[in-house]
C-alpha cells in the first residue's frame, strides 16, 4: 500500500497580523508505504510487515519565523496467529 498527501494549509484570518502564512505543524507532504508477508507451509500463521512514512517540512510558529525538518519513520511487525497452530492450544 502506498499514500501521498500535499496540502497547502494556510491562516485565513488573524487578528495577529499572520492571516496568509502557513498553519503551524501541518506538513505540505506526507507520503508513505507499506507492505506485509504472510507465510504459508511450515511457518504458516506467521507475518512480517514493514513500512516507511515521510512528514515534510512545516512551520513551527504562525509568524513562520521558525520551520520543522522533515523527518523519516520505519516501522515494522512481525505477527504470528496461534490459531494457526495444528493441533490447536486450549
Amino acid at each position: 500500500m502506498a499514500g501521498y498527501t500535499h496540502l497547502d494549509p494556510k491562516i485565513t484570518k488573524s487578528n495577529d497580523g499572520d492571516a496568509g502564512n502557513g498553519t503551524p505543524l501541518a506538513p505540505y507532504n506526507r507520503a508513505s508505504v507499506w507492505t506485509d508477508y504472510a507465510f504459508i507451509g511450515r511457518a504458516e500463521g506467521l507475518s512480517l510487515g514493514g513500512g516507511l512514512r515521510h512528514v515534510g517540512q512545516s512551520w513551527g510558529d504562525t509568524a513562520n519565523t521558525r520551520s520543522v525538518d522533515s523527518y523519516l519513520l520505519a516501522d515494522v511487525v512481525l505477527r504470528y496467529e496461534k490459531t494457526a497452530i495444528r493441533p490447536p492450544l486450549v
